[in-house]
């Protein structure tokens, strides 16, 4: 069974990553708008990243925790990326992308929910920065969380597998629960606020495609979790609770980055950014700059 899993879920990764790739190396051909297509390149290697981790985890399973450290740790990179490049999309310049704001009309919206009876400004030209640090937030929050849980690991006080407070388990989920809590619900609010301004470059798709991975992949990992710890989850002779919550979620992640993929292709399409002349450029200047981190860490 553990071998037919092996491949099963090797394929689907391989099959994703692939698809990606793909996609990111038609950006880097036709970089011609690196203040964007740097934050698309970044979200789309989320694929890659989670499919191959999830891989990793199911077949490295003793070893999983180290692979699943890794997928978070780029989820705060993507988070902080996206924010970015739904920014960019409202102007060159801090001045354009203030004016966005600040040039609405001044009207009452309300926050989405669980706070719907609460209203606000879209027009505040404080509004922005209030975002930014509430999505931001999680792209410090979660390095400091996964050094953390490295240690733990290492240190045999990690346990994935259990919600008790002995283990650090219990205190980093609940922190990156309160953390990707705060950073999607800020992320929901500038989408609701800016949606009419990014028309033109159709942000629910894209936005549906961050937030679905990112989030849903959370949510599937914790339930699991918490039907391990439930014992509805039940070990067999040869595998753990833990082994069988661990292979479950990493061949799920597998098969859904396949279809994370395809959207992906549908929601950053590199056509956008290609010239007529179709003159393709280096493709390692784009991936260097595309990867180059510094922009997030001024950011922040």
């Amino acid at each position: 069974a553990h071998r037919v899993g092996w491949i099963m879920s090797g394929a689907a990764a391989w099959t994703a990553t692939f698809i990606s790739i793909a996609l990111i190396l038609k950006h880097v051909q036709y970089y011609t708008v690196p203040r964007q297509q740097r934050y698309i390149v970044r979200i789309c290697l989320m694929i890659p990243i989670y499919a191959i981790s999830s891989w990793f985890s199911y077949v490295f399973y003793r070893n999983a925790p180290y692979f699943e450290f890794v997928r978070t740790f780029y989820e705060a990179f993507v988070l902080a990326s996206f924010f970015i490049l739904l920014v960019n999309y409202l102007g060159d310049t801090p001045a354009d992308q203030h004016f966005a704001f600040a040039g609405q009309e001044p009207r009452r919206l309300k926050l989405t929910v669980p706070f719907c009876c609460v209203t606000y400004n879209p027009a505040n030209r404080h509004l922005i920065w209030y975002l930014k640090w509430g999505i931001l937030q999680y792209a410090v929050v979660e390095p400091v969380l996964t050094v953390i849980g490295v240690i733990a690991q290492t240190q045999n006080k990690y346990c994935p597998e259990s919600l008790s407070p002995k283990y650090a388990n219990l205190y980093i989920t609940c922190i990156n629960f309160i953390s990707v809590t705060v950073a999607m619900y800020a992320l929901i609010t500038l989408y609701v606020t800016i949606k009419d301004t990014l028309a033109p470059h159709r942000p629910f798709f894209k936005f549906l495609c961050v937030k679905l991975v990112v989030f849903f992949s959370f949510w599937q990992a914790f339930l699991i979790n918490i039907l391990a710890n439930a014992n509805v989850i039940k070990p067999t002779e040869y595998w753990t609770k833990a082994n069988i919550a661990t292979g479950l979620n990493a061949i799920l992640i597998c098969f859904e980055m396949v279809v994370f993929a395809l959207l992906h292709v549908k929601a950053f399409d590199y056509r956008v950014y290609r010239p007529k002349e179709r003159i393709k450029q280096r493709v390692w200047a784009g991936l260097v700059d595309s990867l180059n981190p510094m922009d997030l860490v001024r950011e922040v």
